[in-house]
């Protein structure tokens, strides 16, 4: 089962989880495929201050398993390394980004489930450059996000940089919500689950108040 886009029951019991105990990660290989792109960067991360990144390595859509359980994953930082396929064992899960940042990643990914994104190696690089894009570009609103303008850019390599639509990100109604999975000693990930339907939900409320009344008609033994 995957925890993007579906399959909630899971998802949540590993986040419920998650303060509690270090989380393993198995990466198995790319998901559908991998691409290469170039990016530069002008803005005030000391460690790549008018650099060039030539990914001359496969990136892209990962897979896995989180703590057993089958995720599709994205590097979150362009500084670490990470083995694919590699196993890890000192995730957790933590919340390093600014409100406006978290939005857009929540746009981009419920626009990625929206198409649904990627279907192909070179559209699943393009969304690693998307990722890279959210949280390294400093214009920290999604307008202002775009691989050609900003002080974080991305020129295409064989990534389908195409296939993400800004502007859909900017006006996505968001559906699905990202957390960082965070390494202490290597590359961190991203988190991605589905937001629960309002009938999903209903059905929630409506298990507890069953749940509530059997209990409250329950008598003590005599």
């Amino acid at each position: 089962m995957k925890i993007y886009p579906q399959h909630l029951a899971p998802a949540f019991a590993i986040l419920a989880s998650a303060n509690a105990m270090a989380l393993d990660v198995n990466i198995t290989g790319y998901a559908v495929g991998s691409g290469t792109v170039a990016v530069s960067y002008s803005g005030a991360d000391t460690y790549f201050i008018g650099g060039v990144y030539n990914a001359q390595d496969q990136i892209g859509q990962l897979a896995g398993t989180l703590n057993g359980v089958s995720f599709l994953t994205y590097c979150a930082e362009i500084f670490q390394n990470l083995s694919v396929p590699g196993s890890y064992n000192d995730y957790s899960i933590d919340m390093p980004w600014s409100a406006t940042v978290q939005t857009n990643m929540n746009k981009l990914f419920s626009y990625a489930a929206s198409i649904p994104l990627p279907t192909t190696g070179a559209q699943s690089a393009a969304m690693q450059a998307a990722v890279w894009e959210v949280l390294y570009e400093s214009a920290f609103d999604t307008a202002g996000l775009g691989f050609a303008t900003g002080d974080f850019t991305v020129t295409a390599g064989t990534a389908d940089l195409g296939s993400i639509n800004w502007a859909a990100v900017a006006a996505q109604t968001i559906t699905h919500t990202v957390s960082n999975l965070h390494s202490e000693s290597g590359q961190d990930l991203v988190l991605i689950t589905a937001v629960p339907e309002a009938s999903t939900y209903a059905m929630m409320l409506a298990g507890l108040a069953v749940v509530g009344f059997v209990a409250g008609r329950r008598k003590p033994d005599a």
